[in-house]
């Protein structure tokens, strides 16, 4: 059975480890041909399947509406640059090893709300991004690039339970003050799983901004085929 979120860590580094220096070009690159993020455009059913979750975890408070009316790519202190895209083909795996809840009623039994169906790679993604995204095997599900500012962060909040979806970091730039959970994870091409069950937090206290790679998966298989290097717990 996969394991739900109160059976596994909060933060785990895996013995998945990428070409830093050569995927960092690549993301810096794709970054600058993008103008859509989670706060707008499609993504915003997301936040709105979350029950407006994000946006006063990461904006002081500020709802949707708010973010919304004041958006401002430049001057927002958290955004989520998106690497896939929605897939209307998608269906939920038939092999899922998980709870009823996550695999029925979860997203609001609306695949536009559902994490697990922004699967689809867009067409520009660079191919070494690409190399990365599959290490992660064939359940990949939504993968972003998220950036928070200097001074900028995420109060502590929980997302789906380890059954629906689990989720991976890998950072690309950051600085010693920037932190998930209090804990540093340095741009040296490991990737962490990161449990989005449990309380979870992100602080940037640098002067530089902090950006990780997100790659979400439609299981838990990586957490079975990779080692554990070092496993923490904040709960």
């Amino acid at each position: 059975m996969w394991k739900s979120r109160n059976e596994l860590p909060s933060l785990v580094k895996l013995n998945l480890q990428v070409d830093i220096d050569r995927l960092r070009r690549e993301v810096s690159e794709y970054i600058l041909k993008q103008a859509d993020c989670m706060e707008d455009g499609p993504y915003k059913n997301l936040r709105d399947a979350y029950g407006y979750n994000l946006s006063p975890a990461a904006y002081d408070g500020k709802t949707n509406k708010d973010v919304d009316k004041d958006f401002d790519w430049n001057d927002i202190p958290y955004k989520q640059v998106a690497v896939t895209e929605f897939d209307e083909n998608y269906h939920v795996r038939k092999d899922r090893n998980s709870g009823k809840r996550y695999d029925r009623g979860f997203m609001k039994n609306d695949k536009r709300f559902d994490e697990r169906a922004y699967s689809k790679i867009k067409a520009d993604v660079p191919p070494y991004l690409r190399e990365v995204i599959s290490k992660f095997g064939p359940h990949t599900a939504r993968v972003c690039i998220a950036t928070t500012e200097p001074g900028g962060g995420i109060k502590p909040h929980r997302d789906y339970d380890t059954t629906f979806c689990t989720r991976y970091h890998i950072a690309i730039n950051t600085n010693e003050k920037a932190t998930v959970n209090d804990m540093h994870i340095p741009a040296d091409g490991y990737a962490w799983f990161l449990n989005a069950g449990k309380n979870h937090w992100v602080k940037n206290e640098g002067a530089e901004s902090r950006t990780h790679l997100l790659i979400m998966v439609d299981g838990q298989e990586p957490l079975d085929e990779y080692e554990w290097m070092e496993v923490y717990d904040s709960e």
